[in-house]
């Protein structure tokens, strides 16, 4: 998977945490939910892009931290029921509740190491 399909990839999963909130989390903010809603959403959705290995896992790591906080921002200014007053607080916060898909990423990496190189050792 090349860097720029990753990249739009994270773009849609940090525009996806916020779009699906409300029928997901019944929050209409992500952060607001009960449970581990963002950081579950996040890590979960951040596996695939470890798991699909790339030579160069730090430039993934930057591209999906990336990806994941533009995503966010864009949907903080383009979904309907938001408050936007507070738009550059929540700009630092996601960018930072964003580094969640960088440990699901590495995480992703490890396990797909793992599962390759165990392919290739039965081979």
């Amino acid at each position: 998977m090349s860097l720029l399909l990753r990249a739009l990839y994270f773009f849609g999963c940090g525009f996806s945490v916020w779009w699906l909130s409300p029928y997901l989390a019944g929050t209409v903010e992500p952060w607001d939910a009960k449970y581990s809603y963002y950081s579950g959403f996040l890590f979960i959705f951040a596996l695939p892009g470890g798991i699909l290995r790339h030579p160069n896992i730090s430039a993934v790591a930057v591209i999906s931290w990336l990806g994941c906080s533009l995503g966010q921002i864009v949907s903080l200014f383009l979904l309907p029921g938001l408050d936007r007053s507070w738009w550059m607080l929540g700009a630092i916060r996601m960018m930072g509740g964003s580094l969640i898909a960088v440990v699901g990423i590495i995480a992703g990496y490890y396990i797909g190491n793992r599962i390759f190189r165990d392919r290739h050792k039965n081979q």
